[in-house]
C-alpha cells in the first residue's frame, strides 16, 4: 500500500537527542520528523504511554487507531483491504 502511494508512515521522534536520532536509517519512502521543542510531551498532544507507539490516521487526519501494535495495525489494514476489494468485486469501481 506504501509503494502505491495509498498510505504513507510519518515517524516522528518526541524525546530522543537529535545526533541519535539523525544517525538512524529510516525507509526511504517514509516521512520522518524531529519534535525539537518536545511539544509532543510539553503540549500533551498525543498520549503515549510507551515508544514505538503507533497511530493509524484516516485522510483527514482523524486517529482510527490509537496504542496500536504491529500486529493489531497489520490485521486492521489487511480487512480494510478486503472490505475495499469486496466492494470493488461486488459494485464495480466506485467514482
Amino acid at each position: 500500500m506504501i509503494r502505491q502511494g495509498r498510505m504513507r508512515v510519518l515517524a516522528i521522534t518526541p524525546d530522543a537527542d537529535f545526533e541519535e536520532w539523525e544517525r538512524h536509517h529510516y525507509p526511504h519512502n517514509w516521512m520522518v520528523g524531529f519534535d525539537r521543542e518536545k511539544a509532543i510531551y510539553g503540549q500533551r498532544l498525543y498520549d503515549i504511554q510507551r515508544l514505538p507507539c503507533m497511530y493509524l490516521l484516516d485522510k483527514d487526519k482523524r486517529v482510527l487507531l490509537k496504542e496500536a501494535n504491529y500486529e493489531r495495525l497489520r490485521k486492521f489494514i489487511e480487512k480494510k483491504h478486503q472490505q475495499v476489494r469486496f466492494s470493488y468485486q461486488k459494485f464495480g469501481k466506485l467514482e
